[in-house]
């Protein structure tokens, strides 16, 4: 998971933006008698994902709003999708996150716009700047936690959780044929059980082991014959080649990347470094 930065735009910056779209009288007024209820959601929102207290927040329409679910929905796929102004500012948000690549799972193209907490479920929400998140498609159809029901199922929010500069993930490689890479999540002495659990259901929920597996093996097989020639050399100068390449990924994409993650494994294994005998990558 990648923090990135928050959008500066609150709800009431966006329905300013839908107002300067040309709205009628009956739907602006609609707007400003809403608008303090929304602030007041969008502030309730603010303090539960800092206190990891999401699965507290109700689902459906609050009572204190005149609009119905349908009406809040539209907003998002009429008013925000279609219209010149809050397009804008959806187009901004999807070029946010750093080099286009999803904070959720590191390694995808971002192509769309993930409500954190879904407007199916929680419509209040679906125009609430810090409840849409640049993401790529898989990220957003297709990962296993809709929304918490409690603090462990509360995966990590990429505009208020700092998780990226912790090791938490792991790499093993299996001596198996061919060799191939299975990534895991490290429990950190100065997690709590809290933290802990929700870096296993991010983890489980984005299909990070598949993700990044995926990434590593193809980059193994890419690399076997370079690798092959550095041992053939020697086993110091292998290993020297493995560190300098670690470093390089650490400095330039962190230590939460899958490629900083399998180099450190690399680097670190004993069998690797000693041609992994009885296996067939270094023949």
């Amino acid at each position: 998971m990648k923090n990135i930065a928050q959008p500066a735009e609150t709800v009431d910056n966006i329905l300013d933006v839908f107002i300067s779209d040309n709205v009628n009288k009956s739907t602006k007024d609609q707007i400003d008698t809403n608008r303090l209820t929304l602030t007041l959601l969008e502030n309730e929102y603010i303090t539960k994902v800092q206190d990891n207290s999401l699965f507290e927040i109700p689902r459906g329409v609050p009572p204190s709003l005149t609009l119905t679910k349908e009406s809040l929905v539209y907003y998002y796929e009429y008013r925000m999708l279609t219209r010149e102004n809050a397009r804008a500012f959806y187009d901004r948000l999807i070029l946010s996150a750093p080099f286009n690549i999803c904070p959720y799972c590191t390694v995808k193209i971002v192509k769309t716009i993930d409500h954190y907490l879904p407007k199916s479920e929680y419509p209040y929400l679906s125009v609430t700047p810090l409840n849409l998140v640049p993401s790529c498609r898989d990220c957003n159809t297709e990962k296993k936690i809709s929304y918490p029901i409690n603090e462990e199922t509360q995966t990590f929010h990429p505009y208020f959780d700092i998780v990226d500069t912790d090791p938490w993930i792991v790499a093993e490689l299996i001596s198996g044929e061919p060799l191939s890479f299975s990534y895991k999540v490290a429990r950190l002495a100065h997690w709590d059980d809290n933290k802990f659990n929700r870096s296993i259901n991010h983890f489980n929920a984005y299909n990070i082991d598949e993700l990044f597996a995926n990434e590593a093996n193809r980059e193994l097989r890419t690399r076997q014959l370079n690798l092959k020639n550095l041992l053939q050399r020697s086993r110091d100068e292998l290993r020297h080649h493995l560190e300098e390449t670690y470093l390089g990924c650490l400095n330039s994409v962190g230590v939460l990347d899958w490629q900083t993650i399998m180099y450190k494994s690399l680097k670190d294994n004993d069998q690797f470094l000693d041609g992994c005998v009885g296996n067939s990558y270094f023949s």
